[in-house]
């Protein structure tokens, strides 16, 4: 899993997104998570994510989404 954030500008918030991928490196699951202070722990970003309703959930077509994934294709 990745996540990545995108800082609001100005504030101590971001909005996260984590995406799934499967072993090849293909994404099989997006979620925004909006609005999470950014001292927030990786732990309980996960259990946000791993909880399913405390998030979005984004179109693995959407740009985001394919620019996290080929980012994480470069260190496999």
């Amino acid at each position: 899993m990745v996540i990545d954030a995108n800082l609001w500008p100005g504030g101590d918030f971001a909005d996260y997104l984590a995406v799934s991928l499967d072993r090849d490196g293909s994404a099989v699951d997006a979620v925004l998570l909006r609005h999470r202070h950014v001292m927030a722990g990786w732990r309980n970003l996960l259990w946000a994510v791993l909880d399913g309703g405390q998030g979005e959930q984004m179109p693995l077509t959407d740009p985001r989404v394919v620019k996290i994934v080929d980012r994480a294709a470069l260190t496999l």
